[in-house]
């Protein structure tokens, strides 16, 4: 694969070859240029046909174009080849990374076991680059995702202060996930629009158990004593105070 770069000196804009030109034809020279460093022969401009399509243009106007730069200096014919002026002289191959990282990883091999594949660990190394990457850009995805709680209270309330995310963290640690999501939805159903309201619902859940698994034809298995309810509703009911002071 070519690199995705190559160097644009800023002495551009003294060199007369360049400023003599049409500011349209400026714009051309460098679109090619960029044609020349994506090209599969690096260097190298594609055929007419070819950059008449990516430059959306006619095979004609890419043909007046070329003529104007080769007798501006720009590029230089080489056979049938056109290539931009002095490009070995601005372009160095030390530029390119990738080449330079596959030769380190070439030599380290050589000297660990010269009688390794070089081709099967490079392809090992580059699937473990690969695989590494994705698990930390999973972990990352993980990390920064908010828990379904948060988002289900945003849908249905609106903004989450310091003092609601504290409590819907506590009501993630002693509800199910399953039974949280069907009592928010039966809120939203009700237009009750408040987390006291939500509360109100898992209150009842945790004492009737959690519809969302009996209408199921399973179990409930999160019921609590009417002790247990009442004080787990007083402490609901004091958080609640505490977050309007």
């Amino acid at each position: 694969m070519s690199m995705e770069w190559f160097r644009f000196y800023h002495d551009v804009i003294e060199d007369p070859k360049v400023q003599l030109l049409p500011v349209a034809m400026r714009w051309r020279w460098l679109e090619m240029l960029c044609l020349a460093s994506r090209s599969h022969h690096r260097g190298v401009l594609p055929s007419p046909s070819e950059m008449a399509f990516l430059l959306r243009v006619t095979e004609d106007e890419v043909q007046e174009s070329t003529e104007v730069l080769v007798a501006a200096g720009l590029f230089d014919r080489k056979g049938k080849a056109l290539h931009p002026h002095n490009w070995e002289g601005r372009q160095f191959k030390s530029d390119d990374v990738t080449e330079r990282s596959r030769q380190h990883r070439r030599n380290v091999l050589r000297n660990e076991n010269a009688s390794a594949s070089e081709a099967e660990a490079e392809a090992e190394a580059e699937a473990e680059a690969d695989t590494e990457y994705r698990v930390q850009s999973t972990e990352a995805e993980a990390e920064s995702k908010p828990p379904p709680v948060f988002r289900l209270y945003e849908e249905l309330c609106g903004s989450i202060s310091p003092t609601i995310s504290s409590r819907l963290l506590e009501l993630e640690a002693d509800f199910p996930e399953e039974c949280i999501v069907h009592c928010f939805r039966e809120a939203a159903l009700n237009n009750g629009r408040s987390l006291k309201y939500v509360t109100a619902i898992l209150a009842r859940h945790a004492r009737e158990g959690c519809e969302s698994k009996s209408r199921n034809g399973q179990t409930p298995s999160h019921a609590l004593t009417d002790a247990d309810l009442e004080r787990r509703q007083q402490l609901h009911e004091e958080k609640l105070k505490e977050g309007s002071q």
